[in-house]
């Protein structure tokens, strides 16, 4: 995957997502799911899958 042109609205709201990430991962009814590595621009990245278990 290529990084095509700069997208303004998402580089606006970056820095908040970043800073509070932390905080939304801390949540004890998430799941996490190790994924193969994957490519971004030649560098190699770990990739994480995150998500909510269920209520039932």
């Amino acid at each position: 995957m290529m990084i095509r042109r700069i997208n303004p609205r998402f580089w606006a709201t970056t820095p908040y997502y970043f800073q509070l990430i932390p905080f939304v991962l801390a949540d004890p009814g998430l799941r996490y799911e190790a994924l193969p590595s994957a490519d971004l621009d030649g560098v190699p990245h770990e990739m994480v899958r995150v998500g909510y278990e269920r209520r039932r």
